[in-house]
Formats: structure tokens, sequence, C-alpha cells
């Protein structure tokens, strides 16, 4: 997708330059990004001592408890966040705009606009799926882009309500741009798809199709499960399952599984293949099934649709925003709703034409790479125009507490205002606070049991304020409840008074909670 929108972008915005900032990893394969407003800059590069250091640092950190192992990799990443930053690439090169399309803003400058990209939530309906510093390190990517990015884009709905509802951001700065990509599999030749069919012992239109690499949402025990079920329950029938997806230990597992539930002629493992096999497969498919826990998005239910393929999929997250009314749904959690969707769709053939029919149809909405960019790039224009900026407050959470970045947006105005801020230290926080003022440069101690008062002249024009609070601490791992958040300090007031004493709070109207 991201490759996608910056071929688009250059071609529909030429008088735009767009500097790709790129690590040894990625640097030489992004050439074929390469056009005459596009290039690329390397700002990464990872020694083979440092790759040594890194891997050695993970095998030790795994020798300590979980607390200490979650406490050093918030150091890491701090410490990460801060020599990116540091770098100073976005300054050296006169940015009017950073963007981040894979979350992170790691090269953010106070002085430049910046839209990031989320593309899900997982960690959090799922947490069990991911290690306690996986689980940090999510977090704190999210709280990053919603404190630091001026705008950000999801590529769901569903999306953008789970960040609204587990970030403190303003909504009308969290927009909905969905992926539109051209097709993306390639016209395949007869004899690619015969040859393919016979290596993997299935014949057209005689099996299911599980596009998905192992990962623990995928949910492929319970696939296999509902599977056994319609075989027990279908001896007669002919069909097969396969599923797609790269080696590695879990899908060694899952074959595992499959054997020992008597599956193993009936469910085919077909390893990672190359878009012209995968296309093939798509190609002569029955059906795709998609009985996935979790997705931002959910391509491949866009891709069965595009190649006529009739999808069985889950009601969960984001997939049925995606399929809408062109597929058949199912709890993926209860395996009897599996099969009785693989039986409705063996069983009627009025109902796969009709599914073919609404999928072409609606694929079409996901079909138009130039009005994604489009669609970005009123974004990003709006992400630059400081004058359009409303009274916003963000980086605070609906309980007062604070994060690491407090956010504070206004518009023009012809008379003179101010700014006045008020934040507390309770008593018991674990040090006192450094204050940052980007704007002013002024560096504040708020000690604990302590409030500071600041007040800040704001010019006729639109602008934004910016405080760095430091350091942050997580209530759950000083013994104090649950709260994983990362907080630094609550905050009393936050008003802009104008010139006839018109006062706009902007705060969010919730109970003063203590924690």
């Amino acid at each position: 997708m991201t490759m996608e929108l910056i071929r688009d972008l250059a071609v529909m915005e030429p008088q735009c330059e767009f500097v790709l900032l790129t690590s040894d990893k990625s640097h030489d394969e992004l050439a074929a990004l390469n056009a005459p407003n596009v290039r690329r800059k390397l700002t990464r590069v990872t020694s083979r001592a440092e790759s040594g250091a890194i891997s050695l640092g993970k095998r030790l950190l795994a020798r300590f408890p979980m607390g200490v192992r979650v406490r050093l990799a918030a150091l890491y990443f701090k410490l990460i966040r801060q020599r990116r930053r540091s770098a100073g690439p976005m300054e050296l090169l006169e940015a009017d705009l950073l963007f981040c399309p894979f979350t992170a803003p790691y090269y953010h400058h106070s002085t430049i606009p910046t839209v990031s990209v989320v593309y899900d939530l997982q960690y959090r309906s799922y947490p069990q799926f991911f290690t306690s510093e996986e689980l940090y390190h999510r977090e704190q990517t999210l709280q990053d882009a919603c404190r630091l990015a001026d705008e950000i884009v999801c590529i769901s709905e569903y999306v953008r309500e789970s960040v609204l509802k587990h970030a403190s951001v303003d909504p009308a700065r969290v927009h909905t741009i969905h992926i539109q990509l051209p097709q993306r599999l390639p016209m395949v030749e007869p004899e690619i798809s015969a040859s393919l069919l016979a290596k993997l012992s299935l014949e057209a239109n005689a099996f299911l199709l599980y596009p998905a690499n192992f990962w623990p949402h995928k949910n492929h025990e319970m696939l296999l499960t509902a599977f056994g079920m319609y075989r027990a329950r279908n001896p007669a029938s002919g069909l097969k399952l396969v599923c797609t997806g790269t080696p590695g230990s879990r899908r060694d597992y899952i074959i595992e599984a499959a054997s020992r539930m008597g599956l193993g002629p009936w469910v085919i493992f077909s390893g990672y293949l190359r878009n012209e096999e995968f296309a093939a497969l798509m190609k002569e498919c029955f059906a795709v099934i998609y009985p996935s826990l979790y997705e931002g998005f959910g391509m491949p239910i866009v891709e069965a649709m595009v190649a006529r393929k009739p999808v069985l999929c889950s009601r969960v997250a984001s997939i049925p925003e995606i399929a809408a009314d062109a597929a058949i749904y199912f709890d993926p959690k209860r395996p009897t709703e599996i099969v009785s969707a693989i039986e409705d769709i063996v069983s009627n053939p009025g109902l796969v034409a009709e599914l073919i029919d609404k999928g072409v149809a609606r694929a079409q909405q996901f079909f138009n790479p130039m009005r994604m960019a489009s669609q970005y790039w009123s974004v990003f224009e709006r992400a630059t125009d400081n004058n359009r900026c409303e009274e916003s407050l963000s980086g605070v959470f609906h309980d007062r507490w604070c994060s690491e970045l407090i956010n504070i947006s206004y518009g023009p105005n012809p008379g003179s205002r101010e700014l006045h801020i008020t934040l507390r230290a309770p008593a018991w926080l674990p040090r006192q606070v450094e204050v940052q003022d980007h704007c002013s440069g002024q560096s504040l101690k708020l000690k604990k049991g302590q409030f500071i008062h600041m007040t800040r002249t704001l010019g006729s024009g639109g602008g934004r304020i910016r405080f760095d609070l430091s350091p942050a601490f997580q209530p759950a791992y000083l013994g104090m409840g649950e709260d994983q958040r990362m907080v630094t300090c609550k905050i009393e007031c936050c008003q802009i008074v104008n010139n006839s004493g018109e006062t706009r709070n902007l705060l969010q109207a919730e109970t003063h909670i203590e924690v």
C-alpha cells in the first residue's frame, strides 16, 4: 500500500519532492520508487557489531523478571526515539511535512507537521498474542503517534474508533482512508495453474483457500476444528482446505495438529507462494474462507472478490466493514457456525452466484489508488495549514493524567488572547517532573506535591504550543493498580482567554478522578 501510494502521489503532485528516509536494510530495494521527484536518503545504518549487541541484549533480557524487562524495554525505546530525533534529517531537508506510513513518528520535529498511519490495535484486543515487551512497544508507538502527529490516518473506520477509544486524541484529527489498490495479482497462464494444482494434489473448484500467515490471531486451530466437523458430517465430500503461509514453528504446529485430527489428506499446506502461484490458487479455488479473529482491513477479502470467488468470513473487527453484504459471516470462535457457512456455500449454487456478483460490485470500492492518493494529499494539506487550527488539546487522558507530550492547537483570532495552563504533581509521584516548552525553550521543574501555572500570549494567527513532560511512569509497575499507561502528572486547567474575558476550556468535561 505504501509503495503504491508513493508512486501515485509522485504522479499526482509532480511539483512536490518526496524524500524517502531509508535504512540500510531497505535502501536498495526502494530504488524501484526513484522518479524525477522521488529520491531516497539513507538515514540509518546498522553495523554488524550493533546487530550483535542487539541480539545479545535480547537473550540477556529474557533472563529478567517480566516487570524488569518492561522497564528496560521502555528505556531502550526511549533512547532509540531520542537518537533518531537528534539525527535531525527533517531540519536538514527543510521539509514541509513528515509522513510516517508505519505509524512511529521517529523523526518528528516540533516545527514540522506530521501525519501518521495506524493499521490496527490488535494488541489491545488480544494481548495474549504478544510478549510484554511487544505490548509496551506497540502501545508506546500508538501514543507517540497520537501525541506528535498533527493528523492520523486509519485504514478502516473500525481502527479509527479503536484509536479514539484507547488514546487521547481529538477526533477531528483522526481520518479513515480505506486501502485502494489496483489488481495486485497477475493474470495466470493455464499451464501455471495446472502445474500447481498437480503439485499440491488439488482439483480446480474443489478446495477452500485460507490465505494467511500462521499468526495466532489468524485462528487456524478453530478452522481445523470446524473443517474436521464438516468432514465428519459430510464424509462423501471431496472438498479440501488449502492454507498458504511461510514456514516456521507455528506452521509446523498447525500441520501436526491437522495430522493428529486425521485431516492430513484433506488439508494442504502450500508454503510461501510467489504472486503468480498465489493468483493461480485464488483463481482455481471454490471459495475463500477467512476465520481471522482480528483485521485492521482484510485485503485478501477484497482480492477474493476481484477474483470472483465467494467469501466466508468472520463477523469481527473491520471485516464486516470491508465485505459488507458480499459474504457469508460466522462467529470465528464457534466452529458450528463455520461448518454451517461451508455447508451453505457447497449446497447452494444460487447463493454462490449471488455472492460473486455482490463481491465484484463491492471490490470496486477499493479499486482506485489515485482516489486514495488524493485523500492522503487532502490530509497532508490539512496538516500543513496552520490557520485552519481550532482550539484543541491532546496528550491528556479523560481523567486528566498527562502523557509525555501535550499539544495545544488554536485557530486565528483578530484580538489578543492568552493560554492558561496549570499542572499538578501528586505527592506520591516517583520523582519531580520536568516541563519543557517547545516554543519558548523554557524549562520548569514540577516538584512532587506542587502546582505550576503557565501563561502564554497567543498571536493573531493559528498555531500550536507543545510541552514535553518527563519522566513518564506506568502505575501498574509501581504496584498502583492495573493502569498500564505511560503518564507524567495531572492537568488542572487549560484555558484560552480572549481580551473580552471570554474563556474557552480545552479540558474534557470529565469527572476529576484520582489514581
